[in-house]
Formats: structure tokens, sequence, C-alpha cells
């Protein structure tokens, strides 16, 4: 089976987002053929990660463990501004104009969001070239974009990507969701229950079973680290305000380590600065097969998201993943309809999402529980992941939905 990924943001090995890799590569070794339509831009760090060679050449193609990358050379931008609209419609023209001449011919191709270019694209080429369109929901656009003020409920745009939303919805001969309750959601807009299937984001637990358990911290000092993009959607500001508040009642006790980048990064830092908190630092992204060198020096994590009405749809976070991959606690502030956290008993967690409330959680993690304690919440995580968000059974799960579609 020839199956093709249309993914603006996937990344290859040693990138951030390895969703549609991991699964690949599962794939490939069962003996399909597996090729990815991917910007050669980095979201993430914003900038090219590719060398095209030359000016004139719009496609590269590499070969990872099996797995083939058409990378796309798109616009280049540095904020949510005019020039990130630019990469995404340049994805979305350079893609579908040069799918439509690879040979030989995909079987099936899976479109996924975040935004819908991509998947417009993947559902144009599957005309196109006869191939079965699966449609793959990370984000639910654009209800995502009305609940962060970004669209007004009722305005022109908003009505346009809401009938584009659901005639892709209807095109679809399978439609994969991320978010546990984008079920009801869809069954809502009167797409029928068999056609969706939920399939979360998962981890490869192998990159992570050499990592040391956490030291068996009692005096300090704590250290909390948070890994992954720094959107309006994260609110970390409210991190940093709640390290204001435990480094007035507890000086260098406990310190925070912000891994990443994104487009609040740098106000984000000048709000450190003029708090004149020692206690906060900054540093780049790691790639991802580097990651655990980081997180071996982490006594727990922080995750974190701002209290929108888009979370009754749930969660399913790459970064979420990695934290409870990592054998340590997780402080989970998130106002969620489903709490892995919780669910896994492995941390501490609050449903407000305020500095004082991330401060609390941070003394009962360290002051309410023990040592011990802590290193169980830990393993209940790296267990927890293991039974239900392992790579190669979620491959497993995907792979049987692709093949009912090849043989219906």
């Amino acid at each position: 089976m020839r199956i093709w990924v249309f993914n603006h943001y996937a990344d290859k090995p040693g990138g951030s987002y390895l969703r549609h890799f991991d699964l690949a590569a599962q794939w490939v070794r069962k003996g399909h053929d597996v090729y990815i339509f991917s910007s050669g831009f980095s979201h993430n760090r914003f900038k090219y990660e590719t060398n095209f060679g030359s000016i004139l050449n719009f496609v590269k193609k590499e070969r990872h463990e099996g797995v083939v990358f058409y990378l796309i050379k798109t616009v280049s931008y540095h904020a949510n501004n005019w020039r990130r609209a630019a990469n995404m419609f340049s994805y979305f023209i350079i893609t579908t104009c040069y799918a439509l001449f690879v040979t030989p011919r995909p079987h099936i191709i899976i479109g996924s969001s975040v935004h819908p270019l991509a998947v417009l694209a993947a559902w144009i080429v599957a005309r196109c070239r006869r191939a079965k369109f699966v449609f793959e929901v990370r984000d639910i656009w654009p209800e995502t974009l009305i609940d962060m003020g970004a669209l007004k409920e009722h305005a022109f745009l908003t009505k346009f990507l809401r009938w584009g939303e659901r005639y892709m919805y209807r095109k679809a001969d399978k439609i994969v969701v991320l978010l546990p309750f984008a079920v009801q959601y869809l069954e809502e807009l009167g797409i029928p229950r068999h056609k969706v299937v939920w399939i979360p984001n998962g981890t490869h637990l192998d990159r992570y079973r050499h990592l040391k358990p956490a030291p068996l911290n009692v005096h300090g000092p704590f250290q909390l680290f948070y890994l992954g993009a720094f959107g309006a959607i994260n609110g970390l500001d409210t991190l940093i305000q709640g390290m204001k508040i435990l480094n007035e009642k507890y000086p260098q006790t406990f310190f925070l380590n912000f891994y990443g980048s994104g487009p609040e990064k740098s106000r984000l830092e000048k709000l450190v600065q003029d708090l004149r908190l020692d206690t906060v630092s900054f540093h780049a992204p790691v790639p991802k097969d580097q990651l655990f060198q980081i997180m071996e020096k982490a006594d727990a994590f922080v995750f974190i998201l701002k209290d929108l009405p888009l979370f009754k749809f749930g969660i399913s976070p790459n970064k979420l993943n990695d934290y409870l991959s990592s054998k340590r606690p997780v402080i989970f502030l998130c106002n969620s309809r489903n709490n892995i956290v919780k669910e896994a008993e492995a941390g501490v967690y609050r449903e407000e999402i305020s500095p004082e409330s991330f401060a609390h959680a941070v003394e009962e993690l360290f002051f309410k529980k023990t040592a011990e304690e802590r290193h169980t919440m830990g393993e209940n995580g790296f267990q927890f992941i293991q039974k239900n968000y392992e790579i190669r059974t979620l491959a497993e799960k995907m792979l049987g939905e692709l093949n009912g579609l090849i043989k219906s």
C-alpha cells in the first residue's frame, strides 16, 4: 500500500513534531511505502532546515529510515503575520502541483490540519489521483481561532471556514481525530460515527528507556522544566508570575527552565527581566534525539494551557506524552475534559489557571509529597504511556483503518 501524508509541519528525525514520521516508520516496517509532504521551513525555529541547493529548486526529496520526505520550499516568516499566511499558501500551491505528477500514484492520501489548506491539497490530489482521502483533525477550525479571539463568531471568514470544514468532513472517506471527544463534535455536524476514529498523539518509548529516574531530591533546589512552544495558547505568563510568588516565599528553592521557541518568547524574556527573576531561564529548542540529555536534569515538568472553551473536546499534546515518558512527575494546569496526569496518578493538577494555583501546585509536589512518592508518580506516568500511547500500538490501529478503506 502506498500512503501519502500531507502535513505542513511534519518533522524529519531530529525535529519536534514526529507523529507522522513515527507512524510512517512503523508502516514501512510492515512493507508499505510512505511519503510525507512537509515544509522545509521550520515553524518551531523560524528557519530553513533543508538545503534546496538552488533558488530554482522548490522541492527536495529525502529518505529517512525508509520514509520518503518531499520537503517544500515555503515562504519564510518570523511572526503570525501576512508572511505566515503566505507560507501556508505556498505550501498549498507547490504541494498540490508537484504531487499531481509524482509516480507511482498513491492508494491513500492523509491530509492533516492544523491549517485547512494542507487538507484541501490532500483532497484535490486524492480526487485527481483516484486515491482514498483521509482527513486528520489535529485542531478543530475555526473553533480554535474563535476561542482564542482571532476570529469573530459571525464574521464572513468564520462562516467560510465552517463551510469548508464541513465540506471536507463530508468528502473524507475516513476522519482521524486526535482529541478524545471530537467525535461528539463531528456527530453534531451530522457526520456518521462509523466514519470517525480516535488516534491520539503517541510516544516512541525506545527514546526514553535509558533515561535515568529523577534523583530523590529532598532539600532542593528543585528544577522545573517546560519544553515546547511559546504561543498565546500556552499562557506561560502564569508560570512566570507564579515563580515570582515562589521566589519571594522560598528564595532560590525552585527554578523554572524554558526550552523551546515561538512568537511569545521575546515578550516572556522581557517579563522575566522586568520582574528581576533569576530563578527563570530560557534556552533554545532541543532536537528530539537529544531531548533525554536535557530531561535528565529535571525534577518535574510543567504543562499548562489557557482556560479556553475548545478544551471541552479534550487535548492530545506531544509534550505531555514526553513528560510522562520521562519517569518524572508532572504539574498539570489545564481545564480540559481529559486529564491523563490525574488518570495515571502521575503528578499534581489544577483546573484553575493562575499564578497562585501554579505556586500551590509546586508547594504540594515538593513539600507535601515525599521524594519516594514523586518517584512513584514518574513510574506511573511511564507505565500509563506504555499501555495506552505507545507509537507501535497506535500505528497498528491506524494501519488497520487504512487497510479497511482499501478493501471497501
